[in-house]
């Protein structure tokens, strides 16, 4: 499931679900099961958080509990403004 998600972390964008599995895609997919301490496990691990903060923004961005968090008056400029917030992430990455 790790090797799937290094690969095509877009299929786990599925914000009907995220709230019920972010948890455990985060325990299954981010934290190293392994006792190995390679440079490369440590560059997978890295990766693998990377996509999963990447998946939960994209995720969250369409949460309607979390839409508004600024207290915006107008639901679509708080929409707007957690992509733009999503963008900054994916560009900084």
């Amino acid at each position: 499931m790790q090797t799937l998600f290094i690969t095509t972390p877009d299929m786990f964008v599925f914000p009907v679900c995220w709230n019920t599995y972010k948890d455990l895609l985060r325990r299954a997919l981010v934290e190293d099961s392994s006792k190995t301490d390679t440079p490369v496990s440590k560059n997978l691990k890295r990766q693998r958080e990377r996509y999963y903060e990447m998946v939960r923004s994209r995720n969250e961005i369409f949460d309607d509990k979390k839409i508004n968090p600024l207290g915006m008056r107008n639901a679509r400029n708080a929409l707007h403004s957690r992509m733009i917030d999503v963008f900054v992430f994916l560009f900084i990455l």
